[in-house]
């Protein structure tokens, strides 16, 4: 792996901290790590490539504030956020930061250390499309009802508030989300917000689906 590329990683556990580094060096990986967000933007320079993986829950600046500053700063570093505590809205707003991925803790290293080589082995401007160059062909598939259905899901609306506001059951809901999963070809509604997120911000942010 190249050595012109870092792995910062920001996470106030210090165990977890410890294990990860450790378990990314292992990987040849050049590691640098920080417990609060302060700490990284005290020592992080602009010239510096590579990616951050960042837990949204760290204190003085959370992983989602660090993030605006990041960006607010022109600073194009690709961003994994993990956390224990994930929610379709937070994960929104990190995809709609530029995000790369959104993953819940525990998480697997395989899964993890998969992520950071594709990144790392990348350039900025094209990492994370995996599961979005065909999400717009994807659409065409989806029926009237599933595209509407699509978009009260993106927005992290449940299944029993969209049952409720289109007034029918949750299990018709429920089935149109199943059909839509298999079409857009994803597992969960936060991998949906991923794939659907980073399409928009390919097409433009204000580009509809």
């Amino acid at each position: 792996m190249s050595g012109h590329s870092t792995v910062f990683v920001v996470d106030d556990d210090p165990g977890a901290l410890e294990s990860l580094q450790w378990m990314l060096e292992q990987a040849d990986l050049h590691v640098k790590a920080f417990q609060s967000g302060r700490e990284f933007l005290d020592a992080y320079l602009p010239e510096q490539t590579g990616c951050l993986v960042l837990d949204v829950r760290i204190p003085e600046i959370d992983g989602l504030t660090l993030q605006e500053i990041l960006r607010d700063r022109k600073i194009r570093l690709p961003i994994i956020f993990m956390t224990a505590y994930g929610d379709v809205t937070t994960c929104a707003r990190a995809f709609r930061g530029g995000a790369i991925d959104f993953l819940e803790k525990p998480v697997n290293d395989k899964v993890l250390l998969d992520h950071i080589t594709r990144l790392i082995a990348q350039e900025e401007q094209h990492r994370g499309n995996s599961g979005s160059n065909g999400f717009g062909d994807c659409l065409s598939q989806l029926t009237p009802t599933e595209t509407e259905v699509l978009e009260e899901l993106i927005l992290g609306k449940s299944i029993k508030e969209i049952a409720w506001a289109r007034k029918v059951s949750v299990q018709t809901i429920w089935r149109h989300q199943v059909n839509i999963f298999k079409k857009i070809g994803v597992e969960s509604q936060i991998e949906l917000v991923r794939v659907a997120t980073h399409w928009q911000l390919q097409h433009g942010q204000n580009r509809q689906l």
